[in-house]
């Protein structure tokens, strides 16, 4: 019988975060069974605690979290670990709880492990590493961890230096991407930008350099795809810039669209920098889409970009909140056609090797069936 695997997620299905639902298909093509629950909308199970037969159990599994000073939302986790031992126990009983994102999914995880009696493990992620918080003793106590970059992996051993994480990185199948016809060149560069609309992404220094390109009689028109808490923000920018006539703000996208985006772009700018919080990204997986797709890219140095981007090899590569050297980057990729298609050869290669969305599938597999795998 199949390995039966609960995933707990903050949010699923996601439009930004599908390298889940990726992963999850890649897992049950390699025969894993695995059933979601997914955080969001998650309510108190009804009558509370008394009103499910292992209470007592949550109780103390909450009180052993108690005294560590990082502590998250324990109440609101152990409303939701009712709910999905609950899942687990009786309507589809599993052999391992996996959490996607350390704090409040992985304090999730560690107490429905703890009311079925069943291993769990955690894969940790960008904001949820270096802006929040997790019980050092939901970390040491899994099965084991991993995380998606080099860069997160050095971070995570300087926070959690007794539990190691082991490197899964996003992989993706490189032939969902392709484009039917070579994308024809326009009379002006299609600038490409997809994520969230929060500080950790840099979009302001995007439109600083839609500006910059706009004063040099740089022939430009942008598309941002996403939404979030700096829309209005934003927008109100582009209108001060007088960036309306070019730029289009599309909010939020399917992933179907954000593919045929990608495959009218001329580039994809990712101007992504450390927030004033700490958050960052770890490696955006819409770098990943656009070598893929054969987009050349322009990105910041934030986080672990330059795992994929290597600068004028996979890509081109700026400092981070530099509008003038996005500006010239992006002038470059339009200005040079050669140099676009040198980069998103070796980009397609890198990604091949690198990136293979199968062999990361059966190293995480490994762990789940056996707990640990050689790096």
């Amino acid at each position: 019988m199949s390995k039966r695997i609960l995933y707990v997620t903050g949010h699923f299905p996601s439009l930004t975060e599908t390298f889940i639902a990726r992963e999850i298909a890649a897992l049950r093509a390699q025969g894993l069974d695995i059933a979601v629950f997914p955080l969001r909308g998650c309510e108190w199970i009804r009558g509370g605690w008394a009103a499910v037969p292992s209470a007592r159990r949550l109780a103390r599994l909450v009180q052993e979290l108690r005294g560590d000073r990082a502590r998250p939302a324990l109440m609101r986790a152990a409303g939701a670990a009712l709910r999905a031992a609950d899942i687990a126990s009786r309507r589809w009983p599993c052999d391992h709880v996996h959490a996607h994102f350390l704090g409040l999914p992985a304090v999730t995880a560690y107490l429905v492990a703890g009311l079925i009696g069943k291993p769990y493990s955690v894969t940790a992620h960008a904001r949820d590493i270096h802006a929040e918080s997790t019980p050092e003793a939901v970390v040491r106590q899994a099965r084991f961890r991993a995380t998606c970059t080099e860069h997160n992996l050095r971070c995570l051993a300087r926070k959690f230096p007794d539990a190691p994480f082991e490197l899964v990185r996003h992989g993706l199948d490189p032939t969902a991407y392709a484009r039917a016809l070579p994308n024809g060149r326009g009379a002006a560069c299609r600038i490409l930008a997809v994520g969230r609309l929060v500080e950790k992404k840099g979009f302001t220094y995007l439109l600083q350099a839609c500006r910059a390109l706009q004063e040099q009689s740089f022939p430009w028109r942008c598309t941002i795809a996403g939404d979030g808490p700096l829309a209005g923000d934003l927008r109100r920018e582009a209108e001060r810039l007088r960036l309306t006539r070019r730029l289009t703000f599309s909010g939020a996208v399917s992933h179907g669209e954000v593919v045929r985006l990608l495959h009218r772009a001329d580039v994809l700018v990712v101007p992504s920098v450390v927030a004033r919080d700490g958050d960052q990204d770890g490696l955006p997986n819409i770098v990943l889409e656009a070598m893929a797709a054969g987009v050349p890219v322009a990105a910041t140095d934030a986080g672990a970009m330059g795992e994929a981007v290597v600068h004028r090899r996979t890509g081109l590569m700026v400092a981070q909140r530099d509008p003038a050297a996005i500006a010239e980057a992006v002038e470059a990729l339009w200005r040079d056609p050669e140099l676009g298609e040198t980069l998103v050869a070796a980009a397609g290669e890198r990604l091949r090797t690198e990136f293979r969305h199968t062999s990361w599938a059966a190293k995480l597999r490994t762990l789940f069936l056996d707990g640990s795998a050689e790096p």
